[in-house]
């Protein structure tokens, strides 16, 4: 994994190149995770930054600082499923409902021999990245469009994929998200609220868990349940994961 940091890098960089991001919307999105981990009962890290403090944390791979980063660390996650029969008959009185959920593949899968469309930040060039194949198909098959989604959680290993996911997921346009991120659009009061659990950078990444772990976060917020970073009423909901050699995932959610 000692490559990751700087494959990271390279995409932050292609989206300040393509877009004018800045290092100051990267530090952004860690100082609202940690916002928002810091009210979270599973977050390993529950410490609230300023951007000053994120800019002045070692560098990782420019233009990545420490804190733009999440960490790996143990945990694990569960989900009961079962038929609406069966939820009836154990009274459970508030079910969400599985809407779909999709895995892809990029289309050249060697991370290391080959060339790939995974990190692409847009669909410009030949192929799509996983994200957005992941997301067209959960789309389809939940019967919605990117509009009815009120609640979002994003794999955000770094900052800068936080970006670059919400855009891939059609929930804005190409370039967009760091505009709507200043603006508010992404905390758990605004229109669109983006990993409102604070993400992977304060639960931490605990390999095979983080995926179950946000839909989990996703279903505490359809039914009301999670206490202080409870976003208003939402409805449909979206959990998306994407890791090395280039798979993505996308799961929605319905009440």
């Amino acid at each position: 994994m000692k490559a990751s940091p700087s494959a990271f890098a390279m995409v932050a960089q292609r989206y300040m190149y393509e877009y004018g991001a800045t290092e100051e919307d990267f530090a952004r999105v860690a100082v609202k995770a940690h916002k928002y981990g810091r009210l979270n009962p599973y977050a390993m890290f529950r410490q609230e930054f300023t951007i000053e403090q994120v800019l002045k944390s070692p560098y990782v791979a420019w233009p990545l600082h420490l804190y733009n980063f999440c960490s790996p660390d143990d945990g694990a996650a569960a989900v009961v499923v079962c038929s609406k029969k069966i939820a009836r008959k154990h009274n459970i009185s508030q079910p969400v409902y599985l809407a779909a959920s999709v895995m892809a593949t990029a289309d050249y899968p060697s991370p290391i021999l080959e060339p790939s469309s995974a990190y692409s930040i847009t669909t410009k060039k030949k192929g799509r990245p996983v994200v957005v194949a992941a997301g067209e198909q959960a789309y389809k098959e939940a019967g919605i469009g990117p509009g009815d989604i009120e609640v979002v959680e994003v794999q955000d290993t770094e900052s800068a994929h936080e970006l670059v996911h919400i855009e891939q997921l059609g929930l804005c346009r190409p370039g967009e998200a760091y505009h709507l991120l200043r603006e508010g659009t992404f905390d758990i009061t605004g229109r669109l609220p983006v990993n409102p659990s604070g993400g992977i950078q304060c639960k931490g990444e605990p390999p095979g868990a983080s995926g179950l772990g946000q839909v989990c976060e996703i279903m505490w917020q359809l039914r009301g349940q999670a206490g202080p970073r409870q976003v208003n009423h939402p409805k449909v909901g979206l959990s998306q994961v994407f890791g090395w050699n280039h798979i993505g995932g996308v799961t929605i959610l319905k009440k």
